[in-house]
């Protein structure tokens, strides 16, 4: 049987505020923290900090490698995906995953296709 919950302290012992593994609180702490009026992400000067997080997450994961298309491009690039976060999926806002039902899924679905 797994442990899970000694697996869980493992890895939050090895958890730095300097390490890669903390760039996704950073980037979810920022984005979390426009919930409540999430149109100031896409204001003039939130817009470039909002794609300037989710940017330095995804090229902390290697997303920006050689590889990947995203290297060519600035992180003005994501200034769609922002904007879709800041006006569209309001729904998503309060989601967490013991919310997930078939509805849920569809409309997460549905906003990966960009639709």
């Amino acid at each position: 049987m797994v442990d899970i919950e000694a697996n869980l302290n493992r890895f939050l012992g090895t958890r730095e505020p300097t390490l890669r593994y903390a760039s996704f609180d950073y980037c979810f702490n920022y984005f979390q923290s426009h919930s409540q009026d999430p149109g100031r992400l896409v204001t003039s000067g939130g817009l470039e900090t909002s794609c300037l997080q989710l940017g330095f997450y995804l090229a902390s994961w290697g997303m920006l490698r050689g590889s990947s298309a995203l290297l060519w491009r600035s992180s003005k690039h994501l200034v769609p995906l922002v904007d879709l976060i800041a006006n569209d999926l309001d729904y998503l806002w309060g989601l967490d995953v013991d919310g997930y039902d078939a509805e849920t899924i569809a409309k997460l679905s549905v906003a990966g296709e960009g639709k």
